[in-house]
């Protein structure tokens, strides 16, 4: 692996000043809320605490980051883990994506599945938002981590803590159960 640059650099100004975590905090805050929003629902009230929650604990941890990896997937895997943590304490909350992100999300589909994107309209996003809701935890956190938040096979890997293989393989099934679930069978995928 090889060192991360400026991520070096904001952790180092964040340990020697602690009032200089405020720049991480910046630099990430966005992307990360976005992230968690996108798992916990659009419409969910506790995003910005579990954002809160995530920056706290890596402030907590930041004397643990390893200088040899990137502070981006660092953060996102705490990030992750705080949302993983919200979500089975509120498992009966609604996890609807924004119109925009199942535009997306029946794009990639679509261009993964080789499927006609004619046929992601008709079935409609209302079966495309039950369907990402009904998808098990794991292939959902692949496909919008993969499709939304379009990061690599390994940055993915790295936040899920499961290996590269794993994750093409979740994106895969995730895609096929998806695609059975709005009922796509004359798709390329199966």
């Amino acid at each position: 692996m090889r060192p991360a640059g400026p991520d070096v650099a904001l952790v180092a100004a964040a340990l020697a000043n602690p009032d200089r975590f405020v720049d991480v905090i910046h630099s990430f805050e966005t992307q990360l809320r976005r992230y968690i929003r996108r798992l916990l629902g659009q419409n969910s009230s506790a995003a910005d605490d579990v954002l809160q929650e995530a920056f706290i604990k890596a402030y907590v941890n930041l004397n643990d980051f390893d200088p040899h990896l990137r502070l981006g997937p660092w953060l996102y895997r705490i990030a992750h883990n705080v949302a993983m943590d919200h979500l089975r304490q509120h498992a009966s909350e609604s996890r609807h994506l924004s119109d925009a992100d199942m535009d997306v999300i029946a794009a990639c589909v679509a261009s993964e599945a080789k499927t006609d994107s004619a046929l992601l309209e008709r079935a409609g996003t209302t079966a495309l938002h039950r369907g990402l809701e009904a998808l098990g935890e794991r292939y959902r956190n692949a496909l919008i981590l993969r499709f939304l938040e379009e990061k690599s096979y390994l940055e993915i890997a790295d936040v899920m803590r499961i290996p590269p293989g794993t994750v093409a393989t979740l994106i895969r099934r995730g895609l096929v159960q998806l695609l059975s679930m709005i009922d796509l069978t004359e798709s390329g995928l199966r």
